[in-house]
């Protein structure tokens, strides 16, 4: 994995050079959290913690499962950018520092093993964005971008031509 940012003191992220920047869990947690004027989170629940429960619900099931690469994207968007640096925040922590970070665009997939041969795997595509957070299990994907352009697609499409998309947040 590229740019893969470990959980360690003094992590940074360059979101200039890089649009995306491939992480670990623990240092997804480490971001500065997007909360809206009240405290909360802004879609109800932390990116981080859309991946914990999917996760939970993997162990609940008994699947053997593996949260595989974690990623957040830089879009461009004025209006609603992907990142956002906080500069009181790197004032703290150091320039480009992780915990100075919001992170409004983040993917990941879960990989269920149970049933997985050379050619056949089971796996969940996360995506927790500005306009919402998604879900989307299907068979045969073997690769993160393959499986996003799956996701893409099968947002466009009606529910009954997909195998399955929710919204984790109504789910859980």
């Amino acid at each position: 994995m590229e740019n893969l940012i470990l959980a360690q003191e003094g992590a940074t992220f360059d979101f200039e050079q890089n649009t995306v920047e491939t992480m670990t869990l623990e240092t997804l947690k480490r971001t500065h959290k997007g909360n809206d004027i009240y405290g909360n989170p802004v879609r109800g629940i932390y990116h981080y913690q859309v991946i914990e429960r999917l996760a939970e619900l993997c162990r609940n099931h008994n699947l053997n499962y593996e949260v595989e690469e974690i990623f957040a994207a830089q879009n461009r968007n004025k209006n609603q950018p992907g990142v956002v640096l906080l500069p009181q925040v790197e004032e703290q922590f150091g320039q480009k520092a992780v915990e100075a970070h919001v992170l409004r665009r983040v993917f990941t997939t879960i990989c269920i093993r149970d049933w997985e041969t050379d050619e056949l795997t089971t796996t969940l595509a996360v995506a927790y964005h500005q306009d919402g957070i998604q879900c989307a299990i299907g068979p045969c994907v073997k690769k993160v971008t393959q499986l996003l352009i799956t996701l893409k697609m099968a947002l466009k499409m009606k529910p009954s031509n997909i195998l399955k998309i929710c919204t984790i947040r109504e789910s859980l």
